[in-house]
């Protein structure tokens, strides 16, 4: 059943936050890992997404920086894909804290640094959109407004027409 294996996942990633927090590295994997997986199965991509930022995080803490790379940059290249600015900065901010509590604040300021290029890189494109739509909107609105005028002055010759000849 899609609301139990959906549950589950939740379920999962909740616990692997849960025992990260505690420091239970092997426990938060086992969890982290086993809602990755349920989410990709039911096409959770952005629960999939934070599980793989997650796992980055656990791999930090154990200071298993490579793989823990290696979890972060793919969770990052999807969160890219995916646009959604939120997820973005909540991952970024995640990681970039982590780093910073292990001792590694060089990383967390390339981090931080990148998410700001992000941010502004993602503003710029929805202010972009933005201002095409608005634009779009009013050219659609001068047409209408062209085409009831073109109406208006027809319905005005035929009137004209007709009076003439009477």
């Amino acid at each position: 059943n899609y609301g139990d294996i959906n549950d589950s996942a939740y379920y999962y990633s909740m616990l692997g936050k849960v025992r990260l927090q505690e420091k239970d590295y092997p426990g938060a994997l086992k969890y982290l890992n086993l809602g990755l997986q349920l989410d990709s199965i039911i096409g959770e991509e952005s629960a999939a997404v934070s599980n793989m930022v997650e796992i980055g995080l656990v791999y930090i803490s154990m200071h298993d920086t490579a793989t823990a790379n290696q979890y972060i940059r793919k969770g990052f290249m999807l969160l890219g894909e995916m646009k959604e600015l939120p997820l973005i900065e909540d991952a970024y901010e995640a990681v970039a804290d982590h780093y910073a509590e292990i001792g590694m604040p060089g990383e967390s300021y390339k981090l931080l640094k990148t998410l700001l290029i992000l941010q502004d890189t993602l503003h710029s494109q929805e202010l972009n959109e933005l201002i095409a739509k608005k634009e779009a909107g009013y050219q659609n609105e001068k047409k209408q407004h062209d085409y009831d005028n073109l109406k208006k002055n027809a319905e005005i010759e035929s009137l004209s027409l007709s009076r003439t000849r009477f």
